[in-house]
């Protein structure tokens, strides 16, 4: 990441950052990493990305300080974003939720 600042990068990106303290949930964005990204360097484009699915961590990553989020799962992982919204509708109709499929990275 530092050599790619001094040879003039204009974003940056939490694309490799592991999981960690910072994430928002289990198996979920490393929020804190995207903070920690756009408080350091201001004058830089924050990319976004690593296990965002939910419109919640979109909305937790823009708050963060990303110019830009990447939602990969939503379009790589079609049974599990589809688990997701299924449970949803569960829920919202207030039938018992399934069991949750492991997070997929």
């Amino acid at each position: 990441m530092f050599a790619r600042e001094t040879a003039g990068a204009d974003w940056l990106g939490t694309t490799l950052v592991p999981p960690g303290p910072g994430d928002r949930r289990r198996g979920g964005p490393n929020v804190a990493a995207v903070a920690d990204l756009a408080k350091a360097h201001p004058q830089r484009r924050i990319l976004a990305e690593g296990r965002y699915a939910t419109s919640e961590d979109v909305h937790a990553g823009f708050a963060a300080g990303a110019t830009n989020v990447v939602v990969g799962r939503a379009i790589t992982d079609v049974a599990a974003l589809t688990t997701d919204l299924a449970a949803a509708a569960e829920s919202a109709l207030g039938r018992p939720r399934p069991p949750a499929a492991a997070p997929r990275a």
